[in-house]
C-alpha cells in the first residue's frame, strides 16, 4: 500500500547552479521472482473524484504523540513462517490471518506482501499516511483504497513488438513508449475498444533532421501546446508537436566543469522550460528554450535515489513545484519552497506523473495507483487480474484510469472501482522480451570471483555514453567493484559455453585512427555499428545455448580456448585491459575495467527499458 505525507521544509532550488552533494549509494529492494497469491485486506475505499485545484491535497488531521499509529506491511522472505513474523512485529498468528484473509497459516509465498495490524489496535489496520520526516507540523493524508478487477476493470492486449514501458495521455491520442519507440493510440479506441491497433509515430528512417533516434525511454506531454517532449537514452530531447512534425529539443553534449557526464533518467515540462533528473550526480537540471546549456535548478539530498519526476502544483502550500519519486516510495518536491513526504511502497516505485490539481504514483510490484488530490487527499487503487505482470506506467483523463503491465493494458472508469476483488496469482517473473531471464540464466555469475553489482545507474546496461554520442550495452566492472582487480586480472567465463569469438590477433587503433572515429562520431553524433564495436576493443564471446550469448570487452589478452572450443564456467577467457578505449590507444592502462554484455535474442539485457528496470533484472540474475 501506498501511502503519502507532506511536510513543509527549508527553501531549495532556482536557476543558479549550486553545490553537488555525494551521491549515496542505490539500493534498490528486490522482490522474489516468483508467482504468489495477492493480499486482500478490509476495504475501505468509496468512489471519489477529482476536486477543483483549489482544493488541498491532505486532510486536516495532525500527528501527535497520541495518534495511532498506521498499519503497515511486510513482505515474506525465504525461511519465514507466520509465527516469527507475527512474534517478530508485536502480533498474532490469527490477528494476521484475519487481516490478510488468509485461512492457512503454512501457505506462505517468498514475495508476498503482508498487512500487519497497527500496533495496539488488534487487528483492523488504520488507513493513512505515516509520520512525514519533519513530524512537528506535518499533516496527514487520508487515504482510501478501492479495487479494479473484472468485469469493471477491463484487460486489452496491446499488439507492440515490444512490451510498453510508458503511457502519456495528450490532446490527439494517446502515446507509448516500447522497445525504445513511440507509438500512437487513438483516444475513443482507447477509451471504449475491444481491441486496440497501436501505430508507429517514428520519423521515417529514426532520422530526426541529422540526428537518429536510438532509444526513447521517456515521454511528456508539455502543457499548453500539448506537444511530445522525448528523452533518448543517449540525453538527446526531442519534439514531436500535433501534427506530428519532429524536432530536435536539445542535444547530448558535455558540460564544462561537470564530470561525470550528466545521465538523464526521466523528464518533465512546464512550457517554459524542460527539467530532467540526474540521480549520478544528484541534480534536477533545467534546460530553457534557446539555452546551449543545462543549468542546476536543484541539488542533493534525496535526488540522489531519484527515480521519476514530474510537474505539480501539489505541493503543501500550493507552489508550483517539481516532485520526485524516490527509490524507497517517498516524495519530494523542489520549488520555492522544499517540502519532503513519506512513503511506505513493499514493491517499487516506477513512476510519478503530475497535473495541475493531482498526482499519479505507481507502484509497480503491488500492482497499485495513487491518485493524490482526490477529495479526500489520496485513492489507491490495486489491480487484481489473474497473472498480471508488474505495473509500469498510468495515465488519468479525469474519468477513466489506464495502467500498462507487461504487453497489456488495463482501463478503469473511476466510477467502476470495486470495494473488494477476490485474490489472483500475479506474474512476478523477471522477463525480457518474453524469456524469464532469471531461468534463462541460471547458473550464471559475474566473471570475477566476488565480485558485486556496482551501484552506480551509468555502469549498467543503457546509460548514455556521451564521448560517442551512444548507449551503453553493457556492465562496467571497476577495481571498485571487484576486490584485487587490476590491469591484466584474469577475466571469467560467466558460464559454460562454445567460444564464438576470440581476438587474439587484435590491433589496436592508431592515434590517427582513433581521432578521425571520433572525429566520425562528431559528425554523426553516434557512433555506427561497424565503429563501435571498434571501440568494445579486444573481445571474446560465447554462446550459451539458442538466443544467449555474453561478451567480454576492452581486454588486454584472450585466454587459449578457440573458437568453436566449449570451455566450462569459471574458466579464464582474457585479462582485463583497456583496448578500444583512449588509454588503449596512446599506450596507458589508465581506467583498466571489464565491459560485460548479455545478450537475448539479439539484444542486450535492458534494451528498451529504463535503467532502475535494468537494474532490477541484472539484480535478479546476479545478485
Amino acid at each position: 500500500m501506498l501511502f503519502v505525507a507532506l511536510a513543509l521544509s527549508a527553501c531549495q532550488g532556482g536557476a543558479e547552479p549550486a553545490p553537488i552533494a555525494s551521491a549515496t549509494p542505490l539500493s534498490i529492494p528486490m522482490v522474489a521472482a516468483t508467482a504468489v497469491a495477492t493480499d486482500i485486506s478490509t476495504p475501505t475505499a468509496t468512489v471519489t473524484s477529482l476536486p477543483s485545484p483549489s482544493v488541498a491535497p491532505t486532510s486536516t488531521a495532525t500527528v501527535s504523540p497520541s495518534a495511532t499509529p498506521a498499519a503497515s506491511s511486510y513482505v515474506v522472505v525465504a525461511g519465514d513462517t507466520l509465527l516469527a513474523i507475527a512474534e517478530r512485529h508485536g502480533t498474532t498468528v490469527e490477528a494476521l490471518l484475519a487481516l490478510n484473509q488468509l485461512t492457512d497459516p503454512d501457505s506462505l509465498a517468498i514475495g508476498e506482501v503482508l498487512y500487519l495490524p497497527a500496533l495496539g489496535t488488534g487487528t483492523t489496520p488504520v488507513v493513512g499516511a505515516t509520520a512525514a520526516v519533519d513530524a512537528t507540523s506535518a499533516p496527514m493524508a487520508q487515504v482510501e483504497r478501492a479495487y479494479a478487477c473484472p468485469p469493471r476493470a477491463v484487460e486489452l492486449a496491446l499488439p507492440l513488438p515490444d512490451e510498453a514501458i510508458r503511457i502519456a495521455l495528450a490532446p490527439d491520442a494517446a502515446y507509448l513508449l516500447a522497445g525504445g519507440d513511440l507509438y500512437r493510440l487513438d483516444l475513443e479506441e482507447l477509451a471504449a475498444a475491444a481491441s486496440l491497433h497501436p501505430e508507429s509515430a517514428m520519423p521515417p528512417e529514426r532520422q530526426v533532421g541529422s540526428y537518429w533516434i536510438q532509444e526513447l525511454v521517456d515521454v511528456a506531454v508539455e502543457p499548453g501546446t500539448g506537444d511530445l517532449l522525448l528523452l533518448d537514452k543517449t540525453n538527446d530531447i526531442y519534439r514531436r508537436d500535433a501534427s506530428g512534425r519532429w524536432s530536435v529539443e536539445y542535444t547530448a553534449a558535455p558540460i564544462a566543469g561537470v564530470s561525470p557526464d550528466p545521465q538523464y533518467l526521466a523528464l518533465t515540462a512546464d512550457g517554459d522550460a524542460v527539467f530532467v533528473l540526474d540521480a549520478d550526480l544528484a541534480r534536477i537540471w533545467r534546460l530553457a528554450r534557446g539555452q546551449a546549456r543545462p543549468t542546476t535548478y536543484a541539488s542533493g539530498g534525496s535526488l540522489s535515489d531519484g527515480v521519476d519526476l514530474a510537474f505539480s502544483d501539489m505541493a503543501a502550500n500550493g507552489d508550483a513545484s517539481l516532485v520526485v519519486l524516490t527509490e524507497n516510495g517517498g516524495l519530494e518536491f523542489f520549488g520555492p519552497s522544499r517540502s519532503t513526504s513519506v512513503a511506505v511502497a513493499p514493491g517499487w516505485p516506477a513512476e510519478v506523473t503530475g497535473g495541475s490539481d493531482r498526482l499519479l504514483v505507481v507502484d509497480g510490484h503491488s500492482r497499485e495507483v495513487a491518485l493524490l488530490g482526490t477529495a479526500s487527499g489520496q485513492l489507491d487503487v490495486i489491480f487484481r487480474f489473474e497473472g498480471m505482470r508488474r505495473l509500469r506506467s498510468a495515465a488519468f483523463d479525469g474519468s477513466v484510469l489506464y495502467a500498462i503491465a507487461g504487453d497489456r493494458v488495463y482501463r478503469l472508469p473511476l466510477s467502476a472501482v470495486d470495494d473488494a476483488c477476490e485474490p489472483v496469482m500475479y506474474d512476478d517473473r523477471y522477463l525480457f522480451d518474453g524469456v524469464d531471464v532469471v531461468e534463462a540464466l541460471a547458473g550464471f555469475d559475474l566473471p570475477f570471483t566476488g565480485a558485486a553489482l556496482p551501484s552506480r545507474p551509468r555502469s549498467f546496461p543503457g546509460a548514455r555514453r556521451l564521448y560517442r554520442y551512444g548507449i551503453h550495452e553493457g556492465l562496467d566492472l571497476y577495481p571498485g567493484d571487484v576486490s584485487g582487480l587490476y590491469y591484466g586480472s584474469a577475466v571469467l567465463a560467466a558460464a559454460e559455453g562454445v567460444v564464438t569469438r576470440s581476438d587474439a590477433s587484435y590491433v589496436e587503433l592508431t592515434a590517427g585512427e582513433y581521432e578521425s572515429a571520433m572525429a566520425r562520431v562528431a559528425a554523426e553524433h553516434r557512433a555506427p555499428p561497424n565503429l563501435l564495436d571498434r571501440l568494445r576493443g579486444r573481445q571474446v564471446r560465447l554462446s550459451h545455448g539458442p538466443e544467449v550469448e555474453s561478451r567480454y570487452c576492452h581486454l588486454s589478452a584472450v585466454g587459449e580456448a578457440n573458437v568453436g572450443d566449449t570451455i566450462a564456467a569459471g574458466v579464464p577467457v582474457g585479462q582485463v585491459g583497456v583496448s578500444g578505449t583512449s588509454a588503449g590507444v596512446y599506450g596507458g592502462s589508465g581506467g583498466a575495467h571489464l565491459h560485460f554484455e548479455i545478450w537475448l535474442r539479439g539484444r542486450y539485457l535492458g534494451h528498451g527499458l529504463g535503467l532502475y528496470e535494468t537494474m532490477r533484472l541484472w539484480q535478479a540474475v546476479f545478485g
